[in-house]
């Protein structure tokens, strides 16, 4: 997994903190993913970010990676 090997560990406390905050499942984890990368994803990627390569790229693979465990299939 490369430069994303937290992205297990980002989804456990993702889950957890949802559920604390909203225990009837309305801020499920794949929810404030997508929200995460609607808002805050393009700018970093954006070809004009101030963004680093090796920083894009990370945050690439975590989005890749959290994808993959928050929202299978989608």
């Amino acid at each position: 997994m490369g430069g994303s090997a937290g992205a297990p560990r980002i989804a456990d406390i993702l889950g957890t903190a949802s559920h604390l905050a909203d225990p009837t499942g309305r801020s499920a984890p794949a929810l404030v993913f997508r929200m995460w990368r609607v808002a805050h994803l393009p700018p970093v990627l954006r070809p004009d970010s101030d963004a680093p390569e090796t920083g894009r790229a990370g945050f690439r693979a975590y989005d890749e990676a959290l994808e993959e465990l928050l929202a299978p299939g989608q």
